[in-house]
């Protein structure tokens, strides 16, 4: 292959459909902490590695986080369309109840309309109060749920 890859260099990064703002952090770390000659003690060269990962690890927190929000976004988005549509799935008005009203991220809208719990809001923090259910059917023994309240309509 002519290709050549200088993970170095900021380009590589891009040209590969890295955005500029990770592509100058990767390369930046890789310059700081490049590879050891494959000559090299192996303990040097495996310490090398682990400067580079700890390097880059608020690089890779960040990502993940703008992944989370943007999945976030997403499927809230998803819901909004689907409601526009004309959907008959009472689970979405609930979904964006959850947001909207008690301030829920997307997991826990979801299980505030599927009924399963809810987060309480006391001031700004979030508490929750632990409810044991007891299920009388055979073969279950409890189940523990998280309840607040249900969505006024």
């Amino acid at each position: 292959m002519t290709d050549s890859f200088d993970p170095a260099d900021a380009g590589c990064w891009m040209a590969r459909g890295r955005p500029a703002h990770h592509a100058h952090a990767l390369a930046d770390a890789w310059r700081r902490f490049p590879d050891l000659p494959n000559d090299a003690p192996l303990d040097a060269r495996m310490a090398r590695s682990r400067e580079r990962v700890q390097a880059l690890r608020p690089l890779n927190e960040a990502i993940a986080q703008e992944t989370e929000r943007q999945r976030v976004a997403a499927n809230f988005a998803c819901i909004e369309r689907q409601i526009a549509q004309g959907s008959t799935d009472s689970r979405n008005p609930a979904i964006l109840h959850g947001r909207d009203v008690h301030g829920y991220g997307w997991d826990a809208a979801v299980a505030y309309a599927d009924g399963l719990y809810a987060l309480c809001a006391a001031g700004h923090n979030a508490y929750y109060r632990e409810v044991v259910i007891m299920r009388r059917s055979a073969g279950h023994k409890c189940k523990t749920a998280i309840f607040c309240h249900a969505p006024s309509h």
